[in-house]
């Protein structure tokens, strides 16, 4: 990467920053040990659905349930890990 590219990361705001920090460890911890196969649009897109739902778990239990980002980003790894649990058992029966 070059340093443009580095600023123009790091000068966009701290939601943006942490959704996609979260976008990519929820993509982590749905895809731990599978992830050899993956292309990088399949990535930035998983990463990117992942931080959709950390998006709207933030705005949810931020405005519905007056809870922190910790929370939001609770939802958002609780969602990854029953995804992985689905995808787990729909590949075992097959």
């Amino acid at each position: 990467m070059t340093k443009e590219t580095i600023e123009l990361i790091l000068n966009q705001s701290w939601s943006t920053l942490l959704l996609a920090a979260c976008g990519y460890v929820a993509y982590y911890i749905a895809n731990v040990g599978m992830r050899d196969h993956h292309k990088p649009a399949d990535i930035t897109f998983s990463i990117l659905v992942f931080a959709f739902v950390a998006a709207f778990a933030f705005y949810f239990s931020r405005w519905v349930l007056d809870l922190s980002l910790a929370v939001s980003s609770g939802i958002t790894f609780l969602f990854a890990m029953i995804g992985r649990f689905v995808e787990s058992a729909w590949a075992a029966s097959l």
